[in-house]
């Protein structure tokens, strides 16, 4: 987004609140204005993609600028376009702007009975049971990113259900009829923000941030064997040794990816809502929904399971023995309130 679209959106926003009484800030102003001067893709990442490029004695040139800049702006580089990517301030401005967006949907009166829209930050999806209007609601959501100066994914047609569906190339989609599969032409699926829901009200967890937490999992435990190893296996006098029994490290990781998974949770803990900041506490419209697919849920218990199994091989072989003078305890329970599957 350019910088000055957004400081129009920003000003608009700013006067509506003043208008109907309320008192802005003005140090909303210039952390605003703070914020925008902070990055421009223009200014940082081409700069900085260039100077890669030269460093290896290579030739490129990044297919954005072509394919999304060009269409708005003769010479891209003299002007100031992008926000940083991520930040709490970038979702306020994406919604500053796309805010006329919305309206250009919801206002209009032909389309409203039966719609359904809902937009995350970037992220938008338009239901109808008519196929006209659908496509007249898309079409007005698209002129108003034009005049916005917003580049878009371009939308492609669907013609029919396969895996080509849920490749990188398909970001956004031409209205298609969401129904089942054994119907003419139909997609049983549509996806939005993190979730895909199947026409019948399945709700399942996009499959990508279930690989991503399986890697997170990989990572905890290949982080502990890196450091035993790396102590273990060194004869120099100044590196310490493993100062853990093996029970000791296969508990810590376990609590660890507890933590990470579920949060501190405890055995009696029936308030799952201040089990803190974790992965199962990012899905929170999903729980206690009855529909949802659990597989998904189950083969994070068993990624957990494996990568526990891996490091306790791994250290098999430690004689360390654990400094707590404390007897033995019996072994904890890390059943339902403890696992991905118990959450929801």
């Amino acid at each position: 987004m350019h910088h000055d679209q957004a400081r129009l959106s920003f000003n608009q926003a700013r006067r509506r609140l003043e208008s109907d009484g309320q008192v802005v800030d003005n140090r909303s102003v210039e952390i605003f204005e703070l914020y925008l001067q902070s990055y421009s893709f223009t200014k940082v990442a081409i700069p900085a993609a260039n100077k890669e490029f030269q460093s290896n004695d290579k030739q490129g040139h990044l297919k954005k600028i072509d394919q999304d800049l060009k269409q708005f702006w003769d010479n891209p580089l003299n002007e100031f376009i992008g926000i940083p990517q991520g930040g709490a301030i970038s979702c306020i401005i994406a919604n500053l702007m796309l805010d006329n967006a919305d309206q250009q949907i919801l206002n209009h009166e032909l389309e409203q009975k039966n719609l359904f829209y809902a937009r995350y930050c970037d992220d938008m999806i338009v239901v109808h049971p008519d196929k006209e209007s659908c496509e007249n609601s898309f079409n007005r959501y698209q002129e108003a990113l034009k005049l916005l100066k917003l580049p878009i994914h371009e939308p492609q047609k669907v013609t029919t259900y396969s895996k080509k569906y849920w490749s990188g190339k398909f970001k956004s989609k031409l209205p298609y009829y969401w129904a089942n599969k054994q119907e003419n032409a139909a997609v049983p699926w549509i996806a939005f923000v993190g979730y895909q829901v199947r026409y019948d009200g399945l709700i399942r967890i996009r499959p990508s941030s279930i690989e991503k937490e399986l890697k997170k999992q990989v990572e905890e435990a290949n982080q502990i064997l890196k450091v035993i190893n790396s102590k273990h296996n060194s004869n120099t006098a100044t590196n310490t040794h493993v100062r853990k029994s093996k029970h000791q490290i296969r508990y810590r990781l376990h609590k660890r990816l507890i933590y990470m998974s579920v949060g501190r949770v405890s055995i009696n803990s029936s308030n799952k809502e201040n089990s803190g900041f974790c992965w199962s506490n990012g899905f929170q419209v999903l729980k206690g929904y009855p529909c949802i697919v659990k597989s998904q849920l189950r083969q994070l218990d068993r990624g957990r399971k494996k990568q526990l199994r891996r490091v306790t091989k791994n250290i098999d072989n430690l004689d360390i023995q654990s400094d707590s003078t404390q007897k033995k305890k019996d072994t904890n329970y890390y059943g339902k309130p403890f696992s991905y599957d118990g959450q929801f």
